[in-house]
């Protein structure tokens, strides 16, 4: 499943390292009993979409938004009711609408094109052997 945000302008420039500010957004709208945290993630969250730079950073445009995706329909109910209670997002700016899109159906192959990094990571046990001369 997938929840289309669209956001309001911003009224402050939003920095360009706002993934942390995105991030927390997301975690506040999950809600203060939020098993999602500290776990292997099993939703995704883009980067912001219609938006325009400039050398202090970004602005949202009139159809600016960013999406978020997820396994568990029980998550993105969730996530709606954040948005429900606390539509704010950060740097003035508030989601203005949300779109829910349901799972296509998929044949037996598909090719995905990503919208914004994955991040895997793998704990590495290494070993060091010291040798006496």
């Amino acid at each position: 499943m997938r929840l289309y945000i669209k956001l309001s302008k911003n009224t402050q420039i939003i920095p360009y390292s706002y993934q942390h500010l995105l991030t927390g957004l997301v975690h506040k709208w999950i809600g203060k009993n939020n098993e999602e945290h500290g776990k292997s993630s099993l939703y995704s969250f883009s980067w912001l979409q219609n938006t325009s730079s400039n050398n202090n950073g970004i602005n949202l445009n009139r159809d600016a938004y960013f999406f978020i995706s997820a396994y568990d329909s029980d998550l993105i109910k969730k996530i709606i009711k954040g948005i429900l209670s606390d539509p704010e997002t950060f740097c003035g700016s508030r989601v203005i609408d949300v779109q829910i899109k349901n799972v296509p159906e998929f044949s037996s192959e598909e090719k995905f094109f990503l919208n914004s990094p994955i991040l895997i990571r793998q704990r590495v046990t290494i070993t060091i052997i010291y040798q006496s001369r």
